[in-house]
């Protein structure tokens, strides 16, 4: 377990300090800031970029950290900030160094590296990361899927912004969030068959029209296979053009169904209160596979199947539980 004392905060209403350390990518920079806005903070994005041997040898090589930031990157130089969170194999170097260089400071930066950094989580002060990817230590705090920054105030806002794009389409509102190939599963002209005569037969069922949106991984080819299946039934589908109206389909869904291959939408899915159903797609994974069988254990979804049964799940809300036991442990509750 971490020894350092507790962080020294002023009397004051403004927290401390705080980086998020990232090498831009726009997933990984989500679950930072949504960790850090649960815990109160205000934090500065660093988009860094590594010098070779570093950039290809993170998290490995933790030799001459100092000199490892490119400078055509974020300024990572002091002043230094009270509370460092890294995300991404990218960043480590960068919060190593951090976490070094301020070790002999009146207040030496803390470090949190989200995600399995595959170094031993003893080089941080707290590891946050994702129970089905298995690690522990007494610095490992495990997240029931991923971090994010869906808030119920975010939601209803988008609500606001976007639902004249199916007010024209009957209630309720089915909502379908789409992946696509990842390595481990992979959504085909088959899958997407299979798929759209399910969601024909829902329809027939329990009527109302579906909200589809398609993710950067779902791909221009299945986006039109999914288009020409759905021609028939109510419908709206983005495919990435203009604004994005994820989080008002969030909002006003009477269900949620999810492809099975996204880690991110399930638990941004899961944290909405609404009932969440998991699409099974071709393909198999041990660690997706820990991850639904947690998600139904916990009562946060259940498998697609019908006829639909419709429940009342458990809200999922792993930012604000984190936030809390982080801020706990850093002397900041």
């Amino acid at each position: 377990m971490p020894t350092r004392a507790p962080m020294q905060t002023d009397i004051s209403p403004h927290p401390p300090s705080c980086w998020i350390i990232t090498s831009g990518k726009a997933g990984m920079e989500n679950q930072a800031l949504g960790l850090a806005e649960a815990m109160g903070l205000h934090p500065v994005l660093k988009r860094i970029q590594l010098r070779t041997p570093w950039r290809q040898l993170s998290p490995w090589l933790r030799v001459g950290l100092a000199h490892a930031a490119h400078t055509a990157g974020d300024d990572v130089s002091p002043p230094w900030p009270a509370l460092a969170m890294g995300v991404g194999r990218q960043s480590i170097p960068l919060v190593l160094h951090l976490r070094r260089a301020s070790q002999h400071h009146a207040q030496p930066t803390r470090v949190i590296q989200l995600q399995d950094p595959v170094i031993d989580p003893k080089h941080f002060d707290w590891v946050v990361a994702p129970q089905h990817d298995q690690l522990n230590g007494p610095n490992v705090m495990a997240t029931l899927g991923a971090l994010h920054r869906i808030t119920p105030a975010r939601v209803a806002e988008a609500v606001g912004d976007f639902s004249h794009l199916w007010q024209h389409l009957p209630p309720p509102h089915w909502v379908v969030l789409l992946g696509g190939n990842n390595g481990a599963y992979t959504l085909g002209a088959a899958q997407i068959q299979n798929i759209t005569k399910q969601l024909q037969i829902l329809h027939a069922q329990r009527g109302g029209s579906f909200l589809v949106t398609a993710s950067r991984r779902t791909g221009a080819q299945h986006i039109a296979q999914w288009r020409a299946a759905m021609q028939n039934m109510p419908h709206y589908f983005y495919d990435g053009d203009g604004p994005n109206p994820y989080m008002a389909m969030l909002g006003v869904a009477e269900a949620l169904l999810v492809t099975c291959d996204s880690v991110n939408m399930l638990s941004e899915a899961a944290s909405t209160g609404k009932p969440v159903y998991i699409l099974l797609l071709a393909g198999h994974s041990a660690k997706f596979a820990r991850f639904h069988q947690s998600l139904i254990a916990g009562q946060h979804a259940r498998w697609f199947q019908l006829p639909l049964d419709l429940f009342q799940p458990r809200m999922l809300a792993e930012p604000e539980r984190v936030a809390a036991l982080l801020k706990n442990k850093l002397g900041l509750a």
